[in-house]
């Protein structure tokens, strides 16, 4: 009895920590890699977009991100997302200048230099994420207003969350329910984090966007740990 639960023990741990692209969290950006300035003036002549290529895929998953910032006109404002980074950890800046106006913000992952803010199936991301329970976006926010959604294509469709609040701290959004758990999730070619009515009162840092494991890879820890204990008390016995 003791060899098959030391057995036992053994294979609930080897599964646990055994490399998984299920049971891994994916960093979709750190914001710890490719600089930017994006400026939206209200006007037709603004610049709205920027592209960093070429990244680290273990910084910005498809090494490809796209940056797009839309004020909603009124004169004298503008929108404008930077990133500026150092050894330390570093946040993408959202903000906002002038009375009255709000800027909508979207950051666009597909892995095609060239691409557009909303990707759609012609993204080429092709990574995994049935085994993610959640898409969580770290953010610092001064005041409440500003909202957020997430969407995801895959190659046949696409879903999306209805906006909601803005927290301080992680926005999480799990991936198993509503329109994400009709989706094909080892098919998904981008991702996209919108965050909109960001005002000149609520200026917003994202420090990270991340896929994060099923809860059951944590389970299958305590039962390899448990079953281990178990099984040295009855080799003392």
């Amino acid at each position: 009895m003791r060899i098959k639960l030391e057995a036992v023990a053994a294979l609930l741990f080897a599964a646990m920590v055994a490399p998984s692209a299920s049971g891994l969290t994916l960093t979709i950006d750190n914001f710890e890699e490719g600089d930017f300035l994006v400026t939206d003036l209200g006007i037709p002549l603004g610049v709205t977009t920027g592209e960093q290529t070429g990244l680290l895929t273990s910084n910005v998953v498809g090494g490809t991100r796209l940056v797009r910032a839309t004020t909603n006109g009124v004169v004298g404002a503008s929108g404008t997302a930077t990133l500026v980074t150092t050894g330390l950890d570093d946040s993408a800046l959202l903000a906002t200048v002038g009375v009255g106006a709000n800027t909508d913000f979207q950051f666009a992952y597909d892995a095609i230099a060239g691409g557009n803010v909303n990707s759609g199936s012609s993204g080429a991301l092709n990574i995994d994420l049935s085994g993610a329970n959640a898409i969580e976006v770290t953010t610092n926010v001064l005041l409440a207003g500003p909202t957020i959604r997430l969407s995801i294509w895959t190659s046949t469709s696409v879903a999306n969350t209805a906006f909601k609040p803005l927290v301080n701290g992680v926005n999480s959004f799990d991936l198993t329910t509503g329109g994400f758990g009709a989706l094909n999730l080892a098919d998904v070619r981008a991702i996209q984090v919108a965050l909109n009515d960001v005002s000149p009162a609520a200026a917003v840092g994202v420090t990270l966007i991340q896929a994060v494991p099923e809860p059951t890879t944590g389970l299958l820890l305590s039962l390899g740990l448990v079953g281990i204990a178990a099984a040295r008390r009855r080799s003392q016995i």
